[in-house]
């Protein structure tokens, strides 16, 4: 008798195995990260990379005890170096805000980014940034809410295309733009240090 359970559990070892591998939940979950409730893909495809972007690190911005987005960095290979990354401009790379809060005024998501802006960046990096988010800021009038992702993905020579939710809302050609946007998040001055340590992936 012990002999043929024996037998019974080498013979399902492969057909358990088997369903494994073809279960979508369970590939699923090897496939992404949980942050604040979201699921992040480890890797993305970048229709200017040959293979796909990596996830470097990601953070989450918080308020008022709130938890509002998670950011999300894509490299193609993982760097802890900020200024590496932000120096990159020959490389694809590739943000992500993915929105947890159920809903963020048009005028307030506006003004945080602005006041972000004001805050993190100087010279050049902050001039850039003023004169680009000028061009693409009526398209954020609306509101974002949870389950929202803006996306922006850099490519060496065309500059930065905005996406919301999978559509373009912006296209920056400035190559300085998406470096000083990064700034924002990993530079010496970021708006916050824990998304900066997430983001690059030192935060433990």
């Amino acid at each position: 008798m012990l002999r043929s359970l024996s037998f019974l559990s080498w013979m399902l070892v492969p057909l358990v195995a088997g369903l494994m591998a073809a279960s979508p939940v369970l590939a699923d979950r090897a496939e992404h990260v949980e942050r604040a409730g979201k699921e992040i893909p480890k890797t993305v495809e970048h229709p200017g990379a040959e293979t796909p972007l990596r996830l470097n690190g990601t953070g989450v911005m918080r308020r008022y005890f709130q938890d509002i987005y998670v950011a999300a960095l894509y490299l193609p290979e993982r760097e802890q170096e900020a200024q590496a990354i932000l120096g990159a401009d020959d490389q694809v790379r590739r943000l992500e805000l993915h929105f947890v809060f159920r809903r963020v005024g048009g005028d307030r998501f506006i003004s945080e980014f602005e006041s972000g802006m004001e805050e993190s960046l100087s010279g050049e990096r902050l001039e850039v940034m003023r004169t680009a988010f000028e061009t693409y800021r009526d398209a954020f009038e609306t509101d974002v809410v949870d389950g929202d992702v803006i996306t922006y993905d850099y490519h060496p020579g065309e500059g930065t295309r905005i996406l919301l939710n999978g559509d373009e809302v912006a296209h920056i050609e400035d190559p300085l733009y998406f470096e000083a946007l990064l700034a924002m998040w990993i530079g010496e001055d970021a708006v916050d240090g824990d998304i900066r340590d997430g983001l690059l992936g030192v935060d433990g």
